[in-house]
């Protein structure tokens, strides 16, 4: 069984560096207490056997909670406004700039009194923002804006 995660590793500098693995688990190539490494692309190229203890479990990723609908549009153009208040129970957002943009999307995370474009995520049409990556979830502010007034753009979260 081959599964994917993301593996932060503290290197001997004592920064960090994150690489996204696959861990073969259970097969020819795994012994007992090991997992195999293989980063992403490289076929097996330059994988490396780490050593574990205790026991590794699938943690169940998919929510249940119902999603909500929050698309909506641009009240004042480059003016930014409150998409999603903050919020510690918050499982995932994902917003898009629709295809048929004609402009950018500015999507700023943070209270909205300091939102600027200069601090913000770039949108461009058909591009997303997740408020999820792995199983780190923003609970911040997330507040957007755009050129123009009426700009629409799509918003789902739980």
């Amino acid at each position: 069984m081959k599964v994917k995660f993301l593996l932060l590793a503290l290197l001997a500098f004592g920064s960090a560096n994150a690489a996204e693995v696959t861990v073969t688990v259970g097969t020819a190539n795994s012994a007992a207490g090991q997992i195999i490494t293989n980063p992403v692309g490289s076929n097996c190229s330059g994988c490396v056997a780490l050593p574990i203890s205790g026991t590794i479990t699938s943690v169940a990723g998919a929510s249940t909670a119902p999603s909500n609908n929050g698309s909506t549009t641009v009240t004042t153009g480059l003016t930014f406004q409150t998409l999603l208040a903050a919020n510690a129970n918050r499982k995932g957002c994902l917003i898009q700039n629709p295809t048929t943009a004609t402009e950018i999307l500015w999507v700023f995370v943070g209270p909205t009194a300091s939102a600027i474009v200069a601090k913000s995520y770039t949108i461009a049409a058909g591009g997303t923002f997740s408020c999820a990556t792995g199983q780190i979830v923003i609970s911040d502010n997330i507040a957007v804006t755009a050129t123009t007034s009426g700009h629409a753009f799509v918003e789902t979260d739980q």
